[in-house]
């Protein structure tokens, strides 16, 4: 990622971090996102990190994309990953993520729905870049992406996934 960057932005700054352990200097930073990768961090070094590089008056920022399952053939999908994960039968819950967030910064939530149209073969291609698909092993990665090319295909004969989405985020002014 940070070479397509680099690429694209040449003369941007890029730092490349934990964000756990920021490398950057204390009240430097106006605004700092972590977007999907907020979940990889323990909060209770993240949170301070991210106030000791913000500057006053600096915002922190969370989002993720989440499928939209209020969509019926979405809905669908998000269940048999669930189960496909073990995760049982409840639909998933898209601000759960934002559970655990300090009160105290006074995080302001949003949820934007948006969509786009993908061939079939990248929609497929982006769910086996799950992380949890990927753990899942070959045998049981290709016997779900079988399944659901099958289902899509029916929901989808001209092979052009209608994805809907649903960006959820919080952000903190600090």
């Amino acid at each position: 990622m940070a070479a397509q960057f680099r690429l694209s932005l040449p003369d941007v700054p890029l730092a490349i971090g934990d964000g756990n352990a920021l490398p950057m200097a204390s009240a430097s930073i106006g605004v700092l996102t972590h977007a999907p990768s907020w979940h990889w961090t323990d909060q209770r070094k993240s949170v301070p990190e991210a106030l000791r590089v913000l500057r006053t008056g600096g915002a922190l920022a969370l989002w993720w994309n989440n499928s939209d399952t209020r969509v019926p053939w979405v809905a669908g999908q998000d269940a048999r990953l669930r189960r496909l994960f073990g995760a049982g039968d409840s639909p998933h819950d898209p601000t759960a993520r934002f559970h655990g967030l300090p009160p105290e910064l006074g995080f302001t939530h949003r949820h934007v729905p948006w969509t786009r149209s993908a061939p079939l073969d990248m929609h497929l291609a982006n769910l086996a870049g799950y992380s949890d698909v990927l753990v899942l092993g070959k045998e049981a990665t290709n016997a779900y992406m079988a399944e659901e090319r099958d289902f899509l295909t029916e929901v989808f004969p001209d092979r052009i996934v209608k994805e809907r989405y649903v960006v959820s985020s919080a952000v903190a002014a600090c």
